[in-house]
């Protein structure tokens, strides 16, 4: 038999062969280079987007104050003493304390004394709590040695003394519906021909002032039948008023307690003749001519009576 021949492909089929694996390496190799430049675009966009995200996830737990949420601060010139620069620290109070009487010509005037030692004013308490009235002060406006008056306990000035049965002494505090009166530290011993023409009801409060001996200027006592001044009651201090409690003879507004006066409106502060004191007579009413009235000898310590 004959030996059979090997089949071998020609020169041009290898040739079509090798152009047919190159093709099919350089598709391969374009698809690798694509698929590898995908990845690093996608991976330069996925780092901003999950940096966003983190910070927009904190936003609802970091927050910062923008500058219209911030206080306005406080502008102080450089020019100005600090210690005169106040910063209020409380609130206005309300109290429910009425001047209800005042006696300034009181019985007891003779040629050598005008009987200052029996004047006094009396506080009533229309409200339904408790009044501390340690420490107000009484005006009549004169700018004269001793006045305004400090409000102290009767017990401060004159410890042990006696002024009648169940007169309560040792302090300032007022009861709803009670009256207090601040009387002269002169009231015991008087002077001249000393008269004491006033029987004090059992259980009346009586206060006095921290110096002095008469209520009002040393001199003259509460000035407001002649000079008609008005008598007010505040808190403060010597020299200030910061909060007027109340008032007899409509007195012009003012920081001073020597500043007071009558603003000349009305005919109060009455003129009254000896032994006559003023009353007001609805309590919790307001300092007006028509809210008071004259009392003979006075109702030291007796609640005011209905109109």
């Amino acid at each position: 038999m004959g030996q059979r021949k090997s089949k071998q492909a020609s020169p041009l089929q290898e040739n079509d062969n090798t152009k047919i694996i190159i093709a099919i390496i350089g598709v391969i190799g374009v698809l690798i280079t694509a698929y590898f430049g995908y990845r690093q675009v996608l991976s330069t966009i996925e780092v901003p987007i999950q940096a966003t995200q983190t910070a927009e996830a904190n936003q609802t737990i970091i927050n910062i104050p923008t500058e219209t949420d911030l206080p306005s601060p406080t502008i102080i010139p450089t020019d100005t003493p600090a210690e005169i620069i106040a910063i209020p620290t409380t609130t206005e109070k309300s109290y429910t304390i009425a001047i209800t009487e005042v006696m300034a010509n009181p019985c007891g005037f003779d040629e050598v004394e005008d009987a200052t030692w029996n004047e006094y004013v009396e506080l009533y308490n229309y409200g339904n709590l408790s009044v501390d009235v340690n420490g107000w002060w009484l005006s009549d406006g004169e700018n004269k040695t001793g006045n305004p008056d400090k409000i102290v306990t009767w017990d401060t000035r004159f410890p042990g003394s006696i002024l009648g049965s169940n007169i309560q002494t040792s302090t300032t505090i007022i009861p709803p519906g009670k009256i207090a009166v601040v009387i002269s530290p002169q009231y015991l011993v008087g002077k001249g021909s000393f008269v004491r023409p006033y029987i004090i009801p059992e259980n009346t409060l009586i206060l006095t002032i921290a110096s002095g001996e008469v209520l009002g200027s040393d001199d003259f006592g509460i000035e407001v039948v002649q000079i008609r001044n008005p008598v007010t009651l505040y808190e403060g201090t010597e020299n200030i008023v910061n909060k007027i409690i109340s008032t007899y003879g409509t007195p012009t507004i003012s920081g001073s307690p020597i500043n007071l006066r009558d603003d000349e409106l009305d005919g109060i502060p009455f003129a009254l003749p000896n032994c006559y004191s003023v009353e007001r007579i609805i309590v919790g009413g307001p300092d007006a001519e028509f809210n008071w009235r004259r009392i003979k000898d006075g109702s030291l310590g007796l609640i005011p009576e209905s109109p």
